[in-house]
């Protein structure tokens, strides 16, 4: 079974949960996979106690008032809108959120501790790889932060992050020295993330935590852009110089100008401008824009929270 689930492209780690048994496994893995999950999703829909167990597990929030409201609480959703809902609910996984959760929000001290009692933990090598996450994001919600301080605030809709590759190396370096010793502890990571697949290892996190990602990848000349955001922060008088000028003089200076106050407004909840969007990737090698869903998980912010708090 491990080994077809592997051929089939799906990540198969001994000792974490699941709530889909081997002979349900089967039946998705046939041809007929995308109807039998049609089949299923339609079972829980016509079931009210089913479908309220899956809606139950999601919230809205509410800016105006500044909290969450159960979304069962809300208008009724479409069978659309349940459908997308429960194959999410599927890649949520309690007990592993509670694992990680566990160990991120730990000190190495602490860490040190959780290894004492059980070796099996792998506590420290775990959140070594995980305060190198923290790291590198930290450089876009701000110095000290980490990962969940973005996910905690339901204000802040969305996360850009942009990174050189060397900036992953770290986390690589972490992959590749202690990978058999990490991989079962954080679900989501791949052989392929310690070598070439930067940028994937940030896309299986965020399925793993129910958030929405996408890459955002580099259009048009990088000069063009440039110069295109460097007018839009001078007829806004963010920056100095004329917009209307047939030359921009000093562009080194002025972009990084531009930069500066770009990080500044990613750090808040900023809704980037179109010229913003596309200077974006041209400032790295990658570009990821880390979204939170309408609806959101009522599971991985408990956890997650759960666990901080007893840190």
């Amino acid at each position: 079974m491990a080994f077809l689930l592997r051929e089939r492209g799906c990540k198969y780690h001994v000792g974490f949960s699941t709530d889909i048994d081997e002979g349900q496994v089967e039946e998705l893995l046939t041809d007929y996979g995308e109807e039998e999950e049609e089949r299923l999703i339609r079972e829980e829909w016509n079931a009210r106690h089913k479908r309220d167990r899956v809606i139950s597990d999601f919230y809205l929030w509410d800016r105006t008032k500044g909290k969450k409201r159960p979304l069962l609480e809300a208008d009724p959703i479409t069978y659309e809108e349940f459908g997308a809902l429960y194959r999410r609910r599927l890649n949520i996984k309690d007990n592993d959120i509670a694992a990680v959760a566990r160990i991120w929000f730990k000190t190495p001290e602490q860490r040190a501790l959780l290894d004492n009692d059980d070796t099996r933990f792998m506590a420290v090598l775990t959140g070594r790889l995980l305060d190198e996450v923290d790291k590198l994001v930290s450089t876009a919600i701000g110095s000290g932060q980490e990962f969940f301080s973005w996910l905690d605030n339901d204000y802040k809709d969305e996360l850009w992050l942009t990174f050189k590759t060397e900036d992953y190396y770290p986390i690589k370096d972490c992959l590749e020295r202690e990978f058999i010793r990490v991989e079962e502890k954080l679900p989501w990571l791949k052989k392929s993330h310690k070598s070439t697949k930067f940028l994937d290892f940030f896309v299986e996190m965020a399925i793993f935590l129910d958030i929405g990602v996408e890459e955002i990848k580099a259009t048009g000349k990088a000069t063009a852009r440039k110069h295109d955001i460097i007018r839009e922060y001078q007829r806004e008088k963010l920056i100095g110089g004329r917009a209307t000028a047939k030359t921009i003089s000093g562009v080194n200076q002025k972009i990084a100008e531009v930069n500066e106050i770009l990080d500044d407004r990613l750090k808040t909840n900023h809704r980037l401008t179109q010229s913003e969007e596309l200077w974006m990737p041209h400032r790295g090698d990658y570009c990821i824009r880390f979204f939170k869903h309408q609806a959101r998980s009522v599971i991985v912010w408990d956890e997650m929270r759960r666990y901080q708090r007893r840190s």
